[in-house]
């Protein structure tokens, strides 16, 4: 029986992508694993040069560890680059083939599908409902590596949620390139967003759902009352990239609003969900960000007191448009910048968690993990909790539940 194994760097995306491709596999009969596979399957990232690095560095240390195993490298990187360095794989595959690539690997063309995962703990469950994306902000290589913007099928996606709450899965991510416009290359059909989250949620019982990165112009009051009436089904937590906190930056990223509009947003949405987490990606030290436009960053990022915020420095891609741009950064500058924020986002985090903790009597958890009497659950408003049960045995939880836990019968340890 041949075995295989999967190293996925990037985004959530391509963690689905890794999990499809997974189980094409282990339906055409080979085995995931670790030790001393027949394959070893490399799903790159393109975003920026560090991540090619990375996608570089990750083929060689595991062509290290295992001498044997054919090498197959798929995913963005191959699909920008044409690359002298593809010719030591057995095999090279762009994005959007994942058919193809596990017939190619496994010399077998078995057409069911199957999303169970054969081992490991269910917890999370990333559920890709589109690809591609048609915004192509300055700095961005995704248009060109996945393509314009590609829904699924409502009804498809339907059918595998319903599939993976069957196989005890609690938490649903729903994940694309371009989340917040899914549904808008579809012809003939008023599906979006907003509808397609109402449809999960009558036709499932027990997953809840959260939504992964979507842009600020595309959140509408009909998202929001959704969140707000769906008793917990919806997470409270939107991940909303600012990028920058400079109108002149936001302008030269190509991205689709002001500083201003970016503000009006999470008021509205803080009026009607108070305790609603925002997360946010910014990018640090792209070109003509002076020390003065950073500021302005950083004091709006502290004004909109974000629940984390995830600190991109600016990695050049000569592919895309932000690389015909003067005014470059100094590397030792953008490092400083970043360990800046980075710091306000610790802060800011631990004040929010707290606020929260301080403010509601129970919590819905999903168990990540569980060590003797020590339970990692993540919250409904994305922050983790390290904890014990006062009365140990009367809650026989197991990782993978999703489970109410009221703050008086829990003692918190971190």
């Amino acid at each position: 029986m041949k075995t295989f194994f999967i190293k996925t760097l990037g985004c959530k995306v391509n963690q689905y992508d890794s999990l499809y491709l997974k189980n094409l596999l282990i339906k055409r009969g080979m085995t995931l694993s670790v030790n001393q596979p027949d394959w070893i399957i490399v799903n790159t990232c393109a975003v920026t040069k560090v991540a090619i690095k990375k996608d570089w560095q990750a083929w060689q240390n595991l062509k290290n560890k295992y001498p044997k195993a054919r090498v197959v490298v798929f995913g963005c990187w191959p699909k920008i680059y044409n690359s002298d360095k593809f010719k030591q794989a057995c095999i090279v595959s762009k994005v959007g083939q994942l058919d193809n690539l596990a017939n190619k690997i496994s010399q077998s063309h078995e057409k069911n599908y199957d999303y169970s995962l054969s081992s490991g703990e269910k917890n999370r469950y990333f559920l890709k409902i589109a690809d591609g994306c048609n915004q192509f902000c300055s700095y961005c290589i995704i248009p060109f590596s996945r393509g314009p913007l590609s829904s699924r099928s409502y009804k498809d996606i339907i059918e595998e949620a319903k599939t993976v709450e069957r196989q005890g899965y609690r938490e649903i991510v729903l994940t694309a390139i371009h989340l917040g416009a899914y549904g808008k290359d579809l012809k003939n059909s008023d599906i979006n967003l907003t509808k397609l989250l109402k449809i999960l949620l009558k036709e499932t019982k027990t997953v809840r759902f959260r939504l992964s990165s979507i842009e600020v112009n595309e959140i509408n009051a009909k998202l929001i009352n959704l969140i707000a009436s769906s008793k917990g089904r919806v997470c409270q937590h939107l991940h909303i990239p600012l990028q920058s906190g400079s109108d002149k930056i936001l302008k030269l990223m190509k991205r689709p609003y002001s500083t201003l509009y970016f503000k009006k947003k999470l008021d509205y949405i803080s009026s009607k969900m108070p305790k609603m987490a925002i997360t946010t990606d910014i990018i640090i030290g792209f070109p003509g960000e002076s020390e003065e436009e950073f500021n302005k960053t950083y004091k709006l990022s502290k004004e909109l007191k974000f629940s984390k915020i995830h600190v991109f420095p600016f990695s050049e891609h000569e592919m895309v448009p932000a690389s015909k741009l003067k005014e470059k950064v100094d590397e030792k500058i953008k490092k400083q910048r970043s360990a800046v924020l980075r710091s306000l986002s610790d802060e800011m985090a631990g004040f929010y968690k707290a606020k929260i903790l301080s403010a509601v009597n129970e919590l819905n958890l999903l168990i990540e993990k569980k060590e003797k009497n020590v339970f990692k659950g993540r919250s409904e408003f994305y922050f983790t909790l390290k904890f014990k049960f006062k009365n140990a045995k009367n809650n026989p939880v197991k990782t993978g539940q999703l489970i109410k836990v009221k703050m008086a019968d829990i003692s918190i340890i971190d």
